[in-house]
């Protein structure tokens, strides 16, 4: 592993095309009290977003909430994007949301929610980045290595889609390049730490 660092104040994760399957592994290996809250951004049409939601909260006793504008973040939360709105964290408490202009053709955007994270968090900040099949995200996943955070990309030989996580390999700005269960493997290891 690059970029060593354990500690963190906010996990964000980022998917497109076939991340469900992939944020389902990561969020069951999870422990029942998360120490650190964790912001998902998936692209989702707006009539699943309430089912993935119901679909995650079996998974796992901490709670899923689908983010409702000017929401809390908290310890032993997931908080998912809901369909059509950008996610942003506006500060260390506090997530809002937007119906701005799409970006990279999403709304949710990844690079939106890493790049507002990025300037809160900066270096205790983790970002991962999973299957899609557009380039959303790289450009966010620049910004949190610009502020000193961490950064993860799935293997994209793993990806149902490796175009998301290979666009931001490309461009120098992830430090670990995991499998889906190894990003798993290293959640548990830092919720430990924290």
């Amino acid at each position: 592993m690059t970029n060593n660092q354990t500690t963190f104040d906010c996990i964000v994760i980022g998917g497109s095309a076939g991340a469900f399957e992939c944020i389902r592994k990561i969020i069951e290996v999870l422990p029942d009290e998360i120490s650190i809250p964790i912001v998902i951004s998936q692209h989702l049409n707006k009539d699943t977003d309430y089912f993935f939601v119901e679909m995650y909260k079996k998974l796992t006793k901490n709670r899923i909430v689908l983010v409702d504008n000017m929401a809390e973040i908290k310890a032993n939360t997931i908080y998912i994007a809901p369909a059509n709105y950008h996610l942003l964290v506006e500060n260390r408490e506090l997530l809002v949301l937007s119906s701005d202009e799409k970006v990279n053709y999403s709304r949710p955007s990844i690079d939106v929610l890493f790049e507002s994270a990025a300037r809160v968090f900066q270096d205790r900040l983790l970002s991962i980045l999973l299957t899609g099949a557009n380039n959303d995200g790289a450009n966010g996943s620049l910004t949190v290595k610009k502020y000193n955070g961490c950064t993860i990309a799935q293997n994209p030989k793993e990806a149902q889609f490796p175009e998301m996580p290979e666009s931001a390999i490309n461009n120098n700005s992830i430090d670990n390049i995991l499998s889906i269960n190894k990003i798993g493997e290293y959640l548990l290891d830092i919720m430990k730490e924290n």
